[in-house]
């Protein structure tokens, strides 16, 4: 009869029976024996059918299987708030067919004792020896509230229990008091033996078993209220702020920013999925009317008052001084506690707990302090004083030169009008040869400025290539120039790329010094990226293990002096986040960067699924494989040690859930689709080292580094999986060395190639006995060495002066100074052959027997190079001028 009436009632009700046995057994962690159940409502069929008739839409699973307010339905039992009294008993063992999802629980209104003689196993004294360890482990806030207090009945079986120990530690976090806190919600909430005071089930599902219970039909929460104390709901929050895994539960940017919006996330309904099987909804007691305080909520002023909610209000594990730098709460304020009943008046202060303070961190006052004092706030004032005067001056300058200038082209046009166009005379020229007569040009007035630069540079010029100047002159140049370019000598390169790159007197390097020299610079880095060859992707159990162990080759480095007296290993110099192990980011630390765990998964044919649970879930142990692979264990196999709970952390303790930084070329919308990062085309690797604003503490990290550079590369020729690269804090310096001491082969060669190319565009080759003169080939030749004289000169002044050399003067001055100083030769040269051109065809009668005449030779030489000088002068100096000044301002 009640399988005809069972069969019926689940006819309609549309029961899922996908899961397989052993799926089943996976999601409750029992077998079918623990998991017995003494009475389900399909032992009753008459109230089973009474229950039919009143089924509604489920407001979550959006099936017709619902009763709404069950506590006013007869059939399902009489619900009596009391300590001692469940409200949800046991779980409802229904179809599950994801692994790792909670079973929902079961809507049972009993007192414990009732249940205990009913069969069920919720005495806690009766459990296993390891179900009872354990418990004292996932639930140590509701262990020391009733088991070390003698209360030995729970509302909860040991089967439910095993259940709701996969669940917890799920639960992200390093902070061990966060995690005790989150986990202690689920604890109070499956089985605490008063869940009838602070828990309203609202909603139930009725459902039928699962292949482990296929008789049996089970009121299943599918919504409940979970009433808590505005101190317990403040507390919960505060207590985990600063955990580094916390924005995985509450994300600031998803609007989460206390601990209603926690429980929001950590309440939303997700049958069959990883999270809460039924809705929860949080509440306190002030978000509801005075008269419904009164009314339905304990009063503070009777003690074990019963049929009244008493909101859940326990104190949680404070995080002061236990996790350090994960604690958000500060260790010096004092945190207030208020009963969470009606009536209550007055706050209890409780020194084991503080609050989290508006003002500034106790632990960082000092060094605020320290920092306001030596950082003085920039006064602008002056400095805008100053640029405004500064322009004024500026602008009054410009207008008086502008009159001037007028005034004078005005006063000079007059003149010119008046007396003609005056003669331009060639300075010192000898009266009787009429050289300066046929020097003399035609050109008008064009202005002041034009006029005196080529008189200023023709005087200069004359002065210099007069008589025997040029002899005394060229070794005085000569003298200075190699004074100055022995500081060659010293010459010291700059490695430094910060320095390349950015003026050492500006504010932010400065204040990048400043804080370095405070708090150190920003962590070494070292990275190696491993690209499959076949150029497939990363999810492939051959692929992952050679990541692995070119890690390990990476990871071994140790760097040994020629004398052996020093030895270096990574662990000498590497950052330890938690204090444990070396911080090393990789994907495959879902591994722990240990060939030994691989291949214990691997022994067993469970690497790939590690690999893929650890992608969706980083923050936690991979439980569920954990419970199959300690199934699969061969006689005399066990799990190593390090490997408990099969973790998904890191060696180092941290989650490895940026995975954007871990893998490369994975598709787009990988971000928001984790399965696509399983198509990534590459491995990153990075391992984090110490950093000092000394540079002599971190000549221990550039020795290993180094060590590190040869093995990889060593290990990037010989591997045949794997494109390997790789990168080391010192490898930007060494590539900056290398290029700046290779420069001198380049810029020799084109200095070479210029000598030859002004020989061959300034020539008139004619071969005769004069043609090293008609040729101008030694012409050539002297200006390209005098641009190099100029280029190492100035190179050695800075020398001298204790300059470092950078990249950018070997890679672009000398070209640069190459390229100017080769068109200035092509204009002199031009220059003077247009000069004495035009002295032959006026005057050539000067040109006939000066073989004879070397003074004569002289003079001639000297007006033509003056005259070439004042001719082309003007516009070399101003265009190097303007080029001085756009180098000066870059």
């Amino acid at each position: 009869m009640r399988v005809s009436v069972l069969a019926s009632l689940l006819l309609p009700l549309g029961v899922a029976r996908a899961a397989s046995s052993s799926g089943s057994t996976t999601s409750s962690g029992t077998s079918s024996a623990s998991s017995y159940v003494p009475w389900t409502l399909a032992d009753n069929a008459t109230n089973l059918a009474l229950l039919e008739a009143q089924l509604t839409m489920c407001t979550y699973s959006k099936v017709e299987q619902c009763i709404q307010d069950p506590k006013l339905v007869q059939e399902l039992g009489t619900l009596f708030r009391a300590l001692g009294h469940c409200v949800a008993f046991d779980s409802a063992y229904v179809n599950i067919t994801t692994a790792s999802a909670a079973i929902p629980n079961r809507y049972y209104p009993t007192s414990v004792e009732d249940a205990y003689d009913a069969g069920f196993s919720n005495k806690f004294t009766e459990w296993s020896a390891t179900n009872r360890e354990q418990f004292q482990v996932d639930c140590p806030l509701l262990y020391n509230e009733t088991i070390a207090l003698g209360d030995d009945m729970l509302c909860c079986t040991e089967s439910q229990y095993t259940g709701l120990s996969t669940q917890v530690r799920m639960i992200p976090g390093l902070c061990s008091a966060c995690k005790e806190n989150l986990r202690n919600i689920f604890c109070q909430f499956t089985c605490s033996p008063n869940n009838s005071m602070f828990l309203d089930v609202n909603e139930v599902r009725i459902v039928g078993g699962d292949d482990e219970h296929p008789d049996a039909v089970f009121p299943a929460v599918e919504e409940a209220t979970y009433y808590v104390g505005k101190d317990w709901i403040r507390d919960i929050y505060d207590f985990c702020e600063d955990d580094s895994s916390f924005s995985l539960l509450c994300n600031p940017n998803q609007d989460c920013h206390d601990g209603y919006g926690l429980m929001e996330y950590m309440g939303k309904y997700a049958f069959n999925s990883i999270g809460s099987p039924e809705q929860i909804n949080v509440t306190t007691m002030d978000q509801f009317s005075e008269e419904i305080q009164m009314t339905e909520f304990c009063h503070c002023d009777f003690a074990n008052e019963t049929n009244c909610i008493s909101p859940m209000n326990n104190k949680m594990t404070s995080c002061v001084g236990v996790c350090g730098s994960l604690c958000a709460v500060s260790s010096d304020d004092t945190r207030t506690y208020t009963d969470a009943c009606y009536g209550a008046e007055s706050a209890a202060s409780s020194g084991s707990g503080s609050v989290v303070s508006n003002d500034d961190d106790a632990t960082w006052a000092e060094l605020n302090a320290y920092l306001a004092s030596n950082l003085p706030a920039t006064d602008w004032t002056p400095l805008n004083y100053f640029l405004v005067i500064f322009g004024g001056v500026v602008g009054v300058l410009l207008i008086v030169g502008f009159i001037v200038a007028m005034l004078r082209e005005r006063r000079y046009s007059a003149v010119e009008r008046n007396s003609g166009t005056p003669q331009v005379v060639g300075p010192n020229t000898p009266d009787f040869h009429g050289v300066a007569t046929a020097m003399a040009g035609s050109v008008g007035y064009l202005s002041f400025l034009d006029d005196l630069m080529p008189n200023k540079l023709r005087l200069w010029a004359a002065f210099v290539s007069k008589g025997n100047r040029p002899k005394k002159i060229i070794p005085m140049v000569l003298c200075v120039v190699v004074i100055c370019a022995v500081g060659l000598y010293n010459i010291d390169i700059e490695t430094d790329p910060i320095k390349l790159w950015v003026s050492t007197s500006s504010t932010s390097y400065e204040q990048r010094q400043h804080y370095g020299e405070m708090f150190n610079p920003f962590y070494r880095s070292e990275q190696v990226i491993m690209v499959p060859k076949d150029g497939g992707n990363i999810y492939r159990s051959s692929i992952i293990k050679e990541a692995i162990r070119v890690q390990i080759v990476a990871a071994n480095v140790t760097y040994t002096s020629d004398n052996g007296d020093e030895t270096i290993a990574l662990d000498d110099i590497c950052w330890k986040a938690t204090g444990t192990g070396c911080t090393v980011n990789s994907i495959t630390q879902y591994f722990q960067n240990s060939m030994e765990h691989f291949e214990f998964y691997e022994k067993y044919g469970l690497e790939m699924e590690h690999f893929s649970n650890c992608l969706y879930s980083p923050t936690t142990s991979d439980v569920a494989l954990c419970t199959e692979l300690k199934n699969a264990l061969s006689d005399g196999d066990s799990l190593p040690t390090s490997m408990s709970d099969c973790p998904c952390l890191s060696a180092f303790g941290s989650p490895m859930n940026l995975y954007n930084t871990y893998l490369g070329g994975f598709p787009d919308g990988a971000e928001s689709n984790y399965t696509l990062y399983l198509e990534s085309e590459a491995f990153v690797s990075s391992y984090l080292n110490y950093n000092y604003a000394d540079d002599d503490k971190n000549k221990p990290a550039i020795k290993w580094e180094r060590e590190y550079i040869k093995t990889m590369k060593e290990e990037a020729a010989s591997n045949t999986v794997f494109d390997v690269y790789f990168y080391a804090e010192i490898s930007v310096n060494d590539e900056v060395d290398v290029e700046s001491n290779n420069g001198m082969g380049p810029v020799a060669l084109s200095y070479c190639l210029m000598l030859i190319y002004i020989s061959l565009g300034i020539n008139r080759i004619k071969m005769s006995r004069e043609f090293f003169i008609s040729s101008k080939i030694l012409a050539g030749f002297c200006g390209v060495i005098s641009i190099a004289c100029g280029v190492a000169s100035t190179i050695g002044i800075y020398m001298w002066a204790g300059v470092k050399l950078q990249l950018i003067i070997m890679e672009v001055v000398p070209f640069l100074s190459l390229a100017i100083g080769v068109d200035n030769i092509f204009l002199i040269i031009h220059a003077m052959t247009e000069k004495e051109d035009q002295l032959r065809r006026d005057q050539p009668s000067l040109f006939i027997g000066l073989e004879h005449n070397p003074k004569a030779i002289e003079e001639i030489t000297s007006v033509i190079v003056s005259e070439s000088i004042a001719y082309i002068g003007p516009s070399i100096f101003m265009a190097s001028a303007a080029e001085s000044v756009a180098f000066a301002f870059g």
